[in-house]
């Protein structure tokens, strides 16, 4: 995770926080509350997925890979912008 670019682990952690998968559409409207563009949130999904961190197990829904849930938490954000974000996701 330490090679990841800022705003890719902070994407993969709202995925974290999110638990479910969500569409491309979800994610970058859940990462404007992290203060997110949505052009930087695609490009984010786009590095994720390359690292395998993310997939796209049906319907073009994103979730973590299993294998990173556990270091994914949200810790990345700070106590305010966690709980923007887990009012966006359930918006």
């Amino acid at each position: 995770l330490d090679t990841l670019s800022a705003p890719a682990r902070r994407v993969a952690d709202v995925l974290g926080v999110a638990g479910v998968p969500l569409t491309a559409e979800e994610v970058a409207r859940v990462t404007e509350a992290a203060d997110l563009t949505a052009a930087a949130t695609a490009k984010a999904l786009r590095e994720l997925a390359a690292w395998g961190v993310s997939r796209q197990p049906r319907q073009g829904r994103v979730q973590l890979h299993d294998a990173f849930r556990l270091l994914c938490d949200g810790s990345v954000l700070d106590a305010g912008l966690r709980e923007l974000v887990l009012r966006r996701l359930c918006d």
